[in-house]
């Protein structure tokens, strides 16, 4: 499983942020546990879901790149928001698929 270097932290996820993350590694299910990943689908251009679909084999074969971990959806989809906002202010446009791309090739995030 591969993770963002500067991993995107809910506010929520702050304080037990390294226990979160070892947890979505190991594969235990945490109750309200979501991730930002990559996007796998052509159509989209950031993939939220709760850390427990990443046990299924299709992320297992894909090994998408974790971008954030938030506790709850709404934190998460504010993660989503705050990388948008930096894409924007990055590129001028809210492009988050480039955004990915240029924050895994090492590129500072702007916030």
């Amino acid at each position: 499983m591969r993770f963002l270097n500067n991993l995107y932290i809910g506010a929520g996820a702050q304080k037990t942020a390294e226990q979160i993350v070892e947890d979505v590694r190991s594969g235990r299910y945490v109750k309200d546990v979501y991730v930002l990943i990559e996007p796998l689908s052509e159509g989209n251009q950031i993939e939220v879901l709760q850390s427990y679909y990443l046990r299924q084999r299709y992320y297992q074969e894909t090994d998408p790149m974790i971008l954030g971990v938030a506790k709850g959806k709404g934190e998460a989809l504010d993660l989503v928001l705050q990388l948008t906002q930096e894409a924007v202010d990055r590129f001028g446009r809210p492009d988050l698929r480039a955004y990915v791309r240029y924050l895994a090739e090492g590129g500072d995030a702007l916030a």
